[in-house]
């Protein structure tokens, strides 16, 4: 069996390797785990080299190529009320839609953000009792906040049954 090591350089963006070292046996392959951090750098691409030793007397020393993507995300927040009362909603699922999918959640003021890519996005507002609303075709730079805030109304939904208990005169239910 081989023995790998892997080390990075100081400073790194590559904080930590799981596992940082092991055995493999020849002819097989281990799945290793970088965790990257990008406190301190500014945006742009960065590339460093995971550097591993073996005591493979044919590779004795190699090298990973890691690239790093540095951005600032772009952002969409708001507040969401009753369209009745103005009253806040809380719990209200808020799904950006695109290339890929963000979801979050309101608050109890009606309120939520998330980080999003840049991107021109379906933002959609559900909870159970209201009408669904979307808003279609929102663009988000990067590094920027954009809002996107709504009402929503209720809306009546039957239920899947109704338990009744007349009283003894069938004049109430209890």
């Amino acid at each position: 069996p081989g023995i790998v090591f892997g080390t990075c350089p100081v400073p790194s963006y590559i904080v930590d390797v799981e596992p940082a070292q092991g055995q493999i046996l020849s002819g097989e392959t281990m799945e290793i785990t970088l965790t990257y951090s990008s406190a301190g750098f500014p945006v742009g691409d960065y590339d460093e080299y995971l550097h591993i030793e073996t005591n493979d007397p044919d590779h004795e020393v190699d090298s990973i190529l890691n690239t790093m993507h540095v951005y600032t995300p772009a952002q969409l927040y708001g507040t969401v009320t009753d369209c009745n009362t103005g009253a806040p909603m809380a719990g209200v699922d808020v799904t950006a839609s695109a290339a890929s999918d963000f979801t979050t959640t309101t608050d109890e003021n009606g309120y939520y953000e998330m980080y999003v890519d840049e991107d021109t996005y379906d933002v959609t507002f559900e909870l159970l009792g209201f009408q669904t609303q979307t808003v279609s075709g929102v663009f988000a730079p990067e590094g920027v906040m954009t809002e996107v805030s709504t009402t929503m109304c209720e809306m009546p939904y039957p239920v899947p049954f109704v338990y009744a208990d007349p009283n003894q005169n069938d004049t109430e239910c209890l």
